[in-house]
């Protein structure tokens, strides 16, 4: 009996000891698995690293070809994509366009004043000051949209345009400070349809003022992080700026002024 009861005590240890080993093979198994899958993973980062370093050496190779590279900033990178030729050639025409349609104008308002006054009678007042109002803002809004896109030509070309068609037309009203009393003397009695020209201009210009306040007071009140800050976008600000036109010329068209 007690050898019996030894051989089963043998059994028992037996069982035991080959159940450990299966299970300390199964962790050497899932080791030696984690074991590769870290090594993986740190040959896949060593050769992003390895890549990483490759980029910086052709980079650094590449900028020996650029002189100065190391100092170049996104002020210098501006400056070298800039056109200051196409700058000058702009502004020059601008100028040409603000001086000479304006003396022609005015040199056709006092030596034909009787044929203006007498061609311009034949339109409505509100349809005079339409006109001189929409080539006014779109000239403004040319001038804004070339400052946003100062590759383009076209809106360049715009504003020039509607710069000299704007300066004609103040020209030949005479436009200035009381320019009512210089129309009313050089036009008589058809002096309410050369001061429609000038009406429209002006409510135009008054328009662009009263953006700018709105503007300048959203800049300052409206914080970056607020869903108002949308405000100062910049087609979000082109519709605030023709919504503050249209508003001033409908305040016009209702007044007695025209």
């Amino acid at each position: 009996m007690q050898f019996e009861g030894a051989l089963a005590v043998m059994e028992k240890n037996d069982s035991a000891k080959t159940e450990t080993d299966t299970i300390e093979n199964a962790a050497n198994a899932e080791t030696a698995e984690t074991f590769k899958d870290a090594k993986t993973a740190g040959a896949a980062a060593d050769d992003k690293t390895v890549r990483s370093l490759e980029n910086r050496c052709n980079v650094a190779q590449m900028s020996k070809y650029l002189p100065g590279s190391d100092k170049i900033s996104y002020a210098d990178v501006k400056r070298k994509s800039s056109n200051p030729h196409r700058l000058r050639i702009i502004i020059v025409l601008s100028v040409l366009a603000s001086l000479l349609p304006y003396g022609l104008g005015r040199w056709i308002g006092i030596a034909h004043s009787d044929r203006l006054g007498n061609f311009l009678s034949g339109f409505d007042t509100r349809g005079i000051a339409l006109v001189s109002w929409g080539v006014t803002v779109a000239g403004l809004l040319s001038l804004w949209i070339m400052i946003l896109e100062p590759r383009s030509y076209f809106w360049p070309s715009m504003f020039i345009t509607c710069l000299a068609c704007e300066q004609f037309f103040a020209g030949a009203g005479m436009l200035k400070n009381e320019f009512w009393y210089s129309t009313n003397v050089v036009y008589g009695e058809n002096d309410r349809y050369v001061n429609a020209l000038n009406w429209g201009i002006t409510a135009a210009i008054f328009a662009v003022f009263a953006f700018a306040i709105l503007y300048v007071l959203a800049l300052i009140f409206v914080k970056k992080d607020s869903p108002l800050n949308i405000l100062t976008r910049s087609w979000m600000t082109s519709i605030i700026f023709l919504s503050v036109e249209a508003i001033t010329f409908a305040l016009l068209c209702f007044s007695n002024i025209l």
